[in-house]
């Protein structure tokens, strides 16, 4: 992706004028939502537990159609063609042959995911996270042994290593990296603890600089901090109340609050310059979208500054508590998002799915051009789920597969119904 230098002046609502200076990708000018909203790559989620990823089809169906609409506009697709999958931590030390197919996270499982993608994915998310069953139970030289516990930041540090100087056989394409899958979130469907304990932020921060301090943009590895969870309540830990940079956190301390601090105290522990600051910050956007759905205010217009994509921004923007301005630089991804997850009433019809689909693109454009790319979850699910933008059949396309192609930040109901 080209990268040019640029000065970016936005009126916020509410709020002061922020004056930023940011990285920004192919923009020359001061940025209207529709100019974001087409500069922003949208990529998917995952495979089933085999390995297999059946959702390929749709995905190519999704890029073909992306890649028409923007020819129309005389204009290229945003990015590459990204994929994103969730491992083990210690995944790239695991001997030869460790796992299955079937069980996710393992070895076998990642390279079989792999040669699934090739062809149709150019670059892989990885995200690491604790697999019950598999974290530290085929790689026998883990320190922690089957114990449930997270690793030390130096060992994950050496499984980013290793991964990196792992040849990865019939891969043609690049990797990406977020450091662990939700921290905040202690349930199985997050970092895979069921001990009901989190990764503290701190942890979670030393995670982050330990991998990218092998993890170098110079040499080409590209690494995100956070990767936040966001949904019931989790959406707070997204929350700064404290001043950027203080010697000490402030008794009202946040997740984010505390994860920052130790990104900011901990970098020259780890190999890292003082003054360092992450270049991209990872977040999961899925109570933007639920809240949307179901009226909650919570975040049901664009400009209502509790949404996770507001909080984010905001926690990187210039410091409310003071002058500091050198988190700005940070860009966003949204690694994990879909449409209905957690609505209230009953599954989305395919018009409100396609309307909450145009508020999240809305949303994300609105916010501010540092929000970079959207992982969805999935294109295409077998019993038609209501997150997936193809129909059942796998022919027939939901309307949110157009608002995501388009780059669409308005939708009209079409009545839309799958077969």
């Amino acid at each position: 992706m080209k990268l040019s230098r640029i000065l970016l002046s936005r009126a916020l609502t509410a709020l002061a004028l922020l004056i930023l200076t940011v990285a920004l990708p192919r923009i020359v000018s001061a940025q209207t939502v529709a100019q974001n909203a087409l500069a922003l790559n949208i990529s998917f989620n995952g495979a089933d537990t085999t390995g297999t990823d059946d959702q390929l089809p749709a995905v190519d169906q999704f890029y073909t159609a992306t890649k028409a609409y923007y020819t129309s506009l005389g204009k290229s697709m945003p990015g590459v063609r990204r994929c994103h999958a969730y491992v083990s931590w210690d995944v790239a030390l695991q001997p030869a042959g460790s796992g299955s197919s079937t069980q996710e996270g393992s070895l076998v499982w990642l390279q079989t995911w792999l040669a699934n993608e090739q062809g149709h994915c150019d670059d892989a998310l990885i995200t690491f996270k604790w697999y019950v069953g598999i974290s530290c139970v085929y790689y026998t030289g883990c320190a922690l042994g089957t114990t449930e516990e997270p690793p030390h930041p130096v060992e994950v540090g050496s499984a980013l290593s290793a991964f990196l100087a792992k040849t990865w056989t019939g891969w043609t394409g690049t990797f990406a990296f977020t450091p662990w899958n939700e921290p905040n979130n202690a349930a199985t469907s997050g970092d895979g603890f069921d001990n009901g304990d989190t990764v503290g932020a701190r942890t979670a921060a030393d995670y982050y600089l330990a991998m990218r301090d092998v993890c170098i943009p110079a040499n080409g590895c590209s690494i995100a901090a956070g990767d936040f969870a966001s949904n019931g309540n989790l959406w707070e830990d997204s929350i700064q109340n404290c001043a950027d940079d203080d010697a000490t956190l402030c008794g009202t301390a946040t997740y984010m609050d505390t994860f920052k601090h130790y990104l900011n105290n901990d970098a020259t522990a780890y190999g890292l310059a003082s003054g360092f600051r992450p270049e991209v910050f990872a977040f999961h956007g899925w109570s933007d979208a639920n809240d949307y759905l179901n009226g909650n205010a919570n975040c049901d217009v664009v400009t209502t500054k509790t949404c996770v994509t507001w909080l984010t921004y905001y926690a990187f923007a210039t410091d409310t508590h003071s002058a500091n301005t050198s988190w700005t630089g940070v860009k966003f991804w949204d690694t994990e998002v879909g449409i209905g997850q957690d609505h209230t009433v009953a599954s989305p019809t395919n018009d409100e799915q396609a309307q909450a689909a145009a508020f999240i693109m809305d949303l994300s454009s609105t916010v501010s051009s540092r929000f970079w790319r959207l992982y969805y979850t999935r294109a295409w699910e077998s019993d038609g789920a209501y997150w997936s933008l193809i129909c059942s059949d796998g022919t027939t396309i939901r309307p949110s597969f157009t608002v995501w192609a388009d780059r669409q930040t308005s939708y009209t109901n079409t009545g839309s119904t799958c077969p």
